[in-house]
């Protein structure tokens, strides 16, 4: 799934971002290449690669 994403939006590994609240998933994609992201709408605060809203990332 990683690799047919990329490639239907014709970028880079390292330029795409996973987002997923399997942390697996996330470790998954990193291992490839991309940037990845946890999240986790329990956790009580964010953390290195934890979001806990999607509107964390938006600009």
């Amino acid at each position: 799934m990683y690799a047919e994403g990329r490639r239907l939006l014709d970028l880079p590994a390292g330029d795409c971002l996973f987002i997923d609240d399997d942390p697996a998933l996330v470790a998954a994609a990193r291992e490839l290449g991309y940037q990845g992201l946890t999240l986790d709408r329990t956790a009580a605060a964010a953390g290195e690669g934890v979001i806990t809203s999607l509107e964390a990332i938006a600009p």
